[in-house]
């Protein structure tokens, strides 16, 4: 049973995944240390601030004004990094494709495209998760090391895969025919 692609949206006449794999390793080789990068940053500091607060999580019983701003930023963060991203890069992805001429060219472009994506997206996350960590060493409330833990996660599952970038390429080379 093979898998489908959720971002197909119809046919297309683009290349075979074997040629767009190949002109995007370099792309996705990069996303993914900049991607990992980003995660062990944020698991770098919660190692730095649990050993700084010394585990104690329960400084406060009830959630102090830091505390539910930074799990209030958390939460806008998580429906920004789903719709601030698309919009940012929604123009670049009709440059990428209608300013060159082959097809090579526009998954070059796309590739750049998806990067630029995706580094939005989980640098929104992570400047929220930060926040998070510093109002843990403030207030030392169990809200804010589970605002961080929750974003870091969100990160994680955004990890770039061949799979993943594929089916976005193959996705906005039919949305171009």
């Amino acid at each position: 049973m093979s898998e489908s692609n959720p971002y197909e949206t119809g046919r297309m006449d683009a290349p075979n995944d074997d040629v767009i794999i190949a002109r995007l390793a370099n792309t996705l080789k990069v996303s993914q240390i900049i991607s990992a990068a980003l995660v062990m940053g944020i698991l770098v500091f919660l190692t730095i601030v649990l050993v700084i607060i010394r585990g104690d999580v329960q400084g406060l019983q009830k959630a102090g004004l830091l505390t539910i701003i930074a799990t209030g930023f958390g939460a806008l963060m998580i429906v920004n990094h789903m719709i601030l991203p698309t919009i940012v890069v929604r123009t670049m992805i009709g440059k990428a494709i209608q300013e060159v001429s082959t097809r090579d060219a526009q998954i070059d472009r796309l590739g750049d495209v998806f990067r630029t994506r995706l580094i939005i997206t989980i640098a929104l996350l992570e400047g929220a998760a930060m926040f998070s960590l510093v109002t843990l060493i403030v207030e030392k409330n169990v809200a804010a090391i589970g605002m961080a833990i929750l974003l870091t996660l969100l990160m994680i599952a955004r990890f770039p895969t061949q799979t993943k970038l594929l089916w976005w390429v193959q996705d906005k080379l039919s949305q171009a025919n």
